[in-house]
């Protein structure tokens, strides 16, 4: 797997509860995906403490890179052994139809720490969870 800098969310981002880092534009230009690619979204988490509990990754989609007025595209949880287990947590591909022009991600964890990288990717193993 391979991570694109221009299409990170989070690039060892503490892990917290909060929104990512960065803001994905997702078509409209060279780079971008565009609708209908096969596009994956991509979850590691590295040195999750032991006590982590479960997390919940958001997709989160919006006309404006701003995002002041975001629309949920789909949410995803993600079990507590996952999280302290480190490494690819999950991968899943993007649900089709109408998705907004930029992306971003909000994590919801009650227990954090640890770091998170994420991002959108072509060639994710798709065997991993959910």
């Amino acid at each position: 797997m391979r991570w694109d800098k221009q299409n990170l969310f989070s690039d060892k981002q503490a892990l917290a509860s909060g929104n990512s880092t960065n803001v994905v534009r997702v078509q409209n230009g060279p780079g971008d995906f565009g609708v209908g690619d096969d596009v994956k979204l991509a979850v590691h988490v590295q040195g999750a403490p032991g006590t982590a509990t479960a997390l919940t990754v958001t997709i989160q989609m919006s006309d404006t890179a701003a995002m002041t007025a975001p629309e949920t595209l789909v949410t995803y949880p993600v079990p507590a052994a996952d999280v302290q287990a480190g490494g690819l947590a999950f991968a899943a591909t993007l649900p089709g139809g109408a998705v907004g022009k930029y992306l971003r991600l909000a994590y919801a964890i009650t227990t954090g720490g640890g770091f998170v990288t994420a991002g959108l990717v072509k060639d994710a193993p798709m065997g991993v969870r959910p």
